[in-house]
């Protein structure tokens, strides 16, 4: 039971404003922003703000490294701060559950999530943290009968360990 990170997506204020024309690197430039493209993310800088970078497309805690050693060396600027915004993990597993076991451990489960269950328009039960673990950075789940899960949104490492702690403990309650 791996759990892969499939994106991570991050912002940095910096110190002062990036000076773009003084970059060594290929730029984009759209309508509202600039996009700097690399092997380890991709960077977004909007024109309003050239204080702030949004990296998007991080694979690994090795890529959030990478990408601050990029900002410092490469674009020559300061971090004054960083925050995760958003991240997505998954884990793909083939077991079976037990349908009336998993639908009755879901029903305890509300004082620490909304549950929706309609396999008639999607195949997954939709697990929504109650707003006390929300606000700490908890991930909403996407849970299958087949015992895959997603990750979606959580923003404390932390705290998406004690998702994958929590979601493990009722795959064993459930399985056939």
């Amino acid at each position: 039971m791996t759990l892969k990170c499939k994106n991570i997506k991050f912002s940095v204020n910096l110190k002062q404003n990036l000076e773009l024309s003084m970059l060594n690197c290929e730029i984009f430039e759209k309508h509202i922003c600039f996009i700097i493209k690399n092997t380890f993310g991709v960077f977004t800088i909007y024109k309003h703000n050239k204080k702030k970078i949004h990296i998007t497309g991080v694979k690994s805690r090795e890529n959030i490294f990478k990408t601050f050693y990029f900002i410092k060396n490469k674009l020559n600027s300061s971090i004054a701060s960083f925050k995760i915004d958003n991240s997505m993990f998954s884990c793909k597993q083939k077991m079976g559950l037990n349908r009336k076991m998993f639908k009755n451990t879901l029903t305890t489960l509300n004082h620490l999530y909304t549950t929706q269950i309609k396999y008639e328009i999607f195949p997954a039960v939709v697990l929504r943290p109650q707003p006390h673990l929300k606000i700490k950075g908890h991930p909403t789940i996407l849970f299958f009968e087949t015992g895959s899960y997603v990750f979606l949104g959580g923003t404390n490492i932390y705290e998406i360990n004690d998702a994958r702690a929590f979601i493990v403990s009722l795959i064993n309650k459930c399985v056939k």
